[in-house]
């Protein structure tokens, strides 16, 4: 960013280099507002991973207790045992 206003130090006059001190600044405005959306979306993005994590852990946690009740009632059934 100095180095772009490098050349805006050595003229004086104002009226010289308005419109390409105008034009440059609003650059970096923009360039700096796309770098926070960007940051902005990539902030979103993780807490929309994180949620869809905490889902498919809930979800495979209830499909383990599924699986280890259908082989306990399994294994009693062919045991001929009284399920509790």
């Amino acid at each position: 960013m100095v180095m772009m206003f490098g050349e805006y130090m050595r003229i004086y006059r104002m009226s010289e280099c308005g419109e390409n001190l105008l034009v440059d600044v609003s650059e970096i405005l923009f360039n700096e507002l796309a770098f926070f959306r960007l940051m902005q979306n990539l902030d979103t993005t993780n807490a929309k991973v994180k949620e869809q994590l905490r889902t498919f852990a809930k979800v495979t946690h209830l499909l383990r207790v599924i699986y280890r009740t259908a082989r306990r009632w399994t294994f009693c059934l062919q045991s001929g045992f009284i399920i509790p």
